[in-house]
């Protein structure tokens, strides 16, 4: 058996991995990998006959999925579990920048300008309403309960979930959107939460909501979104993901007071954050460990057959569609 680390490790998180299958080689040639752990180059997409298991090193797997990357047979897991501790401080940090107008102060300082801006809001007794009760969202909830922020989760079965105040079903969205102070979106990519909350339901939000997009830009209808954060019918947005990435240069997002733009960093890790990358290292070599004596494995991607079939159906290499509303995916 060979296996092929794509990932950047450090020699330290490298080791963690490769003491987890002792006696197996360990190869940089891809073609000959029959297990990968990291990502797939795009020149590789479906050009590895040998692979039987990919690890990545990342939490969705909508791009691997949706691009053909690998056969049906393939095993496929994530690294979910690893990101709810970082991504849920830049949830914080971007809500409260944009609350206490940080931003705004810190222009100020630059012009040596004493000037309260009587703009400021505050967490506490605000109601967040968090689509998705996974390790991300249950990660995001703790930490604004902590604020004192009552905490209303959004998942497809609607069963109550640690950190959560309140839980309700996919079918409950449109009657909790209106009483919601502030809106995190945790949801992966697919073909169920592809414009979830389109015009109609970012319409039902009100003039003094705050929304953050933690998850995939596919989510929201980017259009609608920006005449609203535009015109004043919302109070903000913490924005890291977006449906074309890089942002546009053109993009009005760029130029608003009211919103904080990220380049997809709210969850890095390498190079990043060693204590993340820590958390992935040891996801993976738990799942090698367990691949090896044939027991059970964490997070294995259990949406392969209905992504492929999306695919399939659309006839789309990317994944992309346009229209209609779309649905909570199950376990979320």
């Amino acid at each position: 058996m060979t296996i092929v680390i794509t990932a950047p490790f450090s020699d330290m998180n490298r080791e963690l991995i490769t003491a987890a299958a002792p006696g197996c080689g360990f190869g940089s040639e891809l073609s000959r990998a029959d297990v990968i752990i990291g990502d797939i180059p795009k020149e590789y997409y479906g050009k590895l006959p040998r692979l039987k298991w990919l690890q990545l090193t990342c939490a969705g797997a909508d791009r691997i999925l949706y691009g053909g990357a690998i056969g049906e047979k393939v095993l496929l897991t994530t690294a979910s579990g690893a990101f709810g501790e970082i991504i849920s401080e830049y949830v914080i940090g971007g809500i409260l920048a944009l609350y206490r107008d940080f931003f705004t102060y810190r222009d100020n300082q630059r012009q040596r300008l004493w000037q309260d801006t009587r703009r400021e809001r505050t967490l506490y007794g605000e109601r967040a309403l968090i689509l998705g009760c996974g390790d991300i969202g249950r990660s995001v909830a703790k930490r604004l309960g902590a604020f004192g922020v009552h905490t209303v989760g959004i998942r497809r079965s609607g069963t109550p979930c640690e950190f959560f105040d309140e839980v309700y079903p996919a079918d409950r969205l449109d009657e909790q959107l209106p009483l919601a102070d502030v809106v995190v979106c945790t949801l992966p990519r697919t073909p169920e939460t592809d414009n979830l909350l389109d015009r109609r339901r970012l319409s039902l939000l009100r003039e003094d909501a705050f929304l953050v997009n933690v998850g995939r830009g596919s989510i929201l209808d980017s259009a609608a979104l920006t005449e609203m954060l535009r015109e004043g019918r919302l109070y903000g947005a913490v924005l890291d993901v977006f449906g074309t990435e890089p942002l546009p240069w053109d993009s009005p997002l760029w130029g608003m007071d009211n919103v904080f733009v990220t380049p997809h960093i709210s969850g890095k890790s390498f190079g990043h954050s060693p204590r993340t990358e820590r958390l992935i290292a040891e996801i993976c070599a738990y799942n090698l460990r367990q691949y090896l004596r044939g027991g059970e494995l964490k997070n294995i991607s259990k949406t392969e057959e209905k992504y492929a079939a999306y695919a399939k159906r659309t006839g789309t290499a990317d994944g992309t569609r346009g229209g209609g509303a779309g649905k909570i995916p199950a376990g979320a």
